[in-house]
C-alpha cells in the first residue's frame, strides 16, 4: 500500500482546499466545523425553470440540477464526501467501508471516488428484498466497475444488529482476512457531522443563484434518505441572510418516521452549539413519502418517472426523487402550485435505474 499512499499524496493536494465558511458572521460561532474540503464536485449546479406534465395537469417549477454534480460520482453525495474525505487523508487508512441499501446512491459515489485519492472501497449492502440483484443492474454495475469490495445482509439482520455493529463485524472479518489492514468506517449516507456542511455550502450556492437571477423562491423540496441533506440544508437556512423565508420540505423515503428526522437534525444543531437558539421544527417540515417502501415503485410512481422524463427531459430515480415529487403534487392542490414557486432539489440517482427489469418496462407504454 505504500506505493499507493504517495500516489494519493500526491495527486489529490490539488483538489484539498482550506474551508473557510463565509454564509455571514453567525458561522464563526458553529463548533465541528471543518479545516479542508476536497473539491470533486462541478460547481455550481445549474438552477433552471423546469416545466413538466402529468396525469394531464401542466406544473411550473424551479429545479436544482445536482445529479449533474460529476458523471459516475453524480448526485448529493459527492457534496458530503468532500468534507468527510479529508479526515480519511489524514489517517493511515487502506478502505473506507461503507453501508447502504442494496442500490445506495453514497455507495456508488464512494466507490467512483476513492480510487481518484489511491484508495479502496468496501460497502455492506442491505437487501431489501429476497431478490438477488444481478451485478450489472444499477449501482452495483459502478461497484464491480471500480473494483469495490462487496458484502450482504438481509434488512431482518440490518434490524436486528444495527449498521455500528455490521460495520464493525465487517471490518474485523476484513482484517482478519488480510483483505485490509486499516479500514476507516463511514456510516451510512455519509451523515456525519462534517459531511452536512456539503449542504451548508449548497444552500449559499442556491442563495447566490436566487440573487443573482433575482428569482422568486418560496419552498425547497427535496427527497430525504438518512438525513444529512436535510440537516445540512437547515444550517444553511438558519446561517442565511436573504432565504431564512423560504420553507423547506423534507419527503422521506426511508421508513424511520418524521421524528427520527426531527431528532437527528437537532442533534446535529446540537454538535454545532446551535441547540439554544434554533429547533429543527422551525427550519423544515418532513413528511413521509416511503410509499410501496424503499427502493419499490408504485406504479403511479412509474407514470411520473416516465411523463416527467418525455414532457421535460429530466431522469427521475425510483427510491428518491420521484417519490418526493409525487407525494409534493399529490398534498399541494392546484391553487397551491399555482400560488407557490417551488425549487426541486434534484439529489440524482439516475444510475440505479440500469438494467433493471421494472424500469425497464417504462418502454412499453406510450402514454404520457
Amino acid at each position: 500500500m505504500m506505493q499507493g499512499a504517495v500516489a494519493h499524496s500526491v495527486s489529490f493536494n490539488h483538489l484539498l482546499q482550506p474551508y473557510d465558511h463565509s454564509l455571514n458572521s453567525q458561522a464563526k460561532d458553529l463548533s465541528c466545523v471543518p479545516k479542508q474540503r476536497l473539491m470533486f464536485g462541478n460547481y455550481p449546479t445549474p438552477l433552471q425553470s423546469w416545466r413538466f406534465s402529468w396525469k394531464n395537469q401542466h406544473y411550473n417549477f424551479w429545479i436544482k440540477r445536482d445529479d449533474l454534480t460529476d458523471m459516475a460520482a453524480s448526485g448529493n453525495k459527492i457534496r458530503k464526501l468532500e468534507f468527510i474525505l479529508p479526515e480519511v487523508m489524514k489517517g493511515n487508512y487502506d478502505y473506507v467501508l461503507s453501508l447502504g441499501p442494496l442500490q445506495s446512491n453514497s455507495c456508488r459515489v464512494l466507490s467512483a471516488i476513492a480510487p481518484r485519492l489511491g484508495l479502496k472501497s468496501a460497502h455492506v449492502l442491505v437487501k431489501t428484498s429476497e431478490k438477488d440483484a444481478g451485478s450489472s443492474e444499477g449501482n452495483l454495475f459502478f461497484h464491480n466497475l471500480f473494483g469495490s469490495e462487496l458484502f450482504f445482509v438481509t434488512r431482518e439482520e440490518y434490524r436486528l444488529k444495527g449498521q455500528e455493529t455490521i460495520l464493525r463485524e465487517t471490518r474485523d472479518k476484513m482484517i482478519a482476512s488480510k483483505m485490509a489492514t486499516n479500514p476507516y468506517i463511514l456510516p451510512m449516507g455519509g451523515s456525519v457531522i462534517q459531511g452536512i456542511f456539503g449542504y451548508v455550502e449548497a444552500f449559499k450556492e442556491i442563495e447566490d443563484q436566487v440573487l443573482d437571477g433575482d428569482l422568486e423562491i418560496d419552498e425547497i423540496i427535496f427527497a430525504c434518505g438518512s438525513g444529512g441533506t436535510a440537516a445540512g440544508l437547515c444550517v444553511g437556512k438558519y446561517l442565511s441572510t436573504k432565504l431564512r423565508h423560504v420553507q423547506l420540505t423534507g419527503y422521506i423515503v426511508w421508513d424511520s418516521g418524521v421524528d427520527h428526522f426531527y431528532d437527528y437534525v437537532n442533534d446535529v444543531l446540537a454538535q454545532l452549539g446551535l441547540q439554544t437558539k434554533v429547533k429543527a421544527q422551525e427550519l423544515i417540515t418532513f413528511v413521509e413519502a416511503y410509499s410501496k417502501g424503499y427502493g419499490e415503485s408504485t406504479d403511479d410512481e412509474l407514470d411520473l418517472m416516465r411523463s416527467v422524463a418525455r414532457s421535460s427531459g429530466i431522469v427521475l430515480d425510483g427510491t428518491y426523487t420521484v417519490k418526493a415529487l409525487k407525494s409534493c403534487l399529490e398534498l399541494k392542490n392546484e391553487k397551491d402550485l399555482a400560488n407557490v414557486n417551488c425549487l426541486f432539489l434534484h439529489t440524482g440517482g439516475m444510475f440505479s435505474l440500469m438494467g433493471r427489469n421494472e424500469y425497464l418496462e417504462l418502454k412499453c407504454s406510450n402514454s404520457t
